[in-house]
């Protein structure tokens, strides 16, 4: 994958750029913190297919605001994406993949609890009621960064699209703030 214009498409009469940014493009073939690469279990096509599946639901909210932040959630494939969206001056729309991640390494304990997947594995507990894909963002940027937090101290974490308060107690993090730092409109399919 590279990065720059990945398909163009229509979508109900609207002409529609896919781009995906260098960052997306180095995120889905790169492994990270222990955890193997998206594009390992989400292949090309595959990847094409979820996004062309979300874009009618992108371009309805986009047609009253013409220019937003969110994310894709994709429950058959466990993927999440980040991305960006905007009216075009010729009359189309750009929507640029920003990020992907893998929800597959997040597994449900409870409706609150969360098992992460890693080496060593970890426990986060949101203390709240947050959306999945705020769930999802805040465990990504927090996989990265675990092994730096001390035991027993509580943290003001940031990423591009999330801020948060966590605790650590042993291999258990809570969190009970979280909040976009910009406004993100959720996009779920199947």
């Amino acid at each position: 994958m590279h990065p720059g214009i990945a398909f163009s498409i229509i979508v109900d009469d609207l002409a529609v750029k896919v781009i995906y940014t260098s960052h997306f493009a180095e995120r889905y073939s790169q492994a990270r913190s222990k955890k193997p690469a998206p594009s390992e279990r989400i292949g090309d096509e595959l990847l094409q297919t979820k996004i062309t599946e979300a874009l009618p639901q992108i371009k309805d909210i986009i047609l009253a605001d013409p220019s937003i932040e969110g994310v894709i959630i994709s429950r058959k494939t466990g993927m999440a994406i980040a991305f960006a969206a905007r009216l075009t001056d010729a009359g189309g729309m750009t929507v640029a993949m920003k990020t992907i991640l893998s929800s597959r390494e997040f597994v449900p304990k409870s409706i609150r609890d969360y098992i992460v997947r890693i080496n060593p594995s970890l426990e986060v507990r949101f203390l709240k009621v947050f959306s999945e894909s705020m769930r999802l963002f805040v465990m990504d940027t927090l996989s990265d960064v675990f092994e730096e937090l001390e035991d027993d101290a509580s943290y003001h974490l940031r990423s591009e699209m999330v801020s948060y308060w966590v605790e650590r107690n042993g291999n258990i993090f809570e969190i009970d703030e979280a909040e976009w730092l910009k406004d993100v409109y959720e996009i779920v399919i199947r």
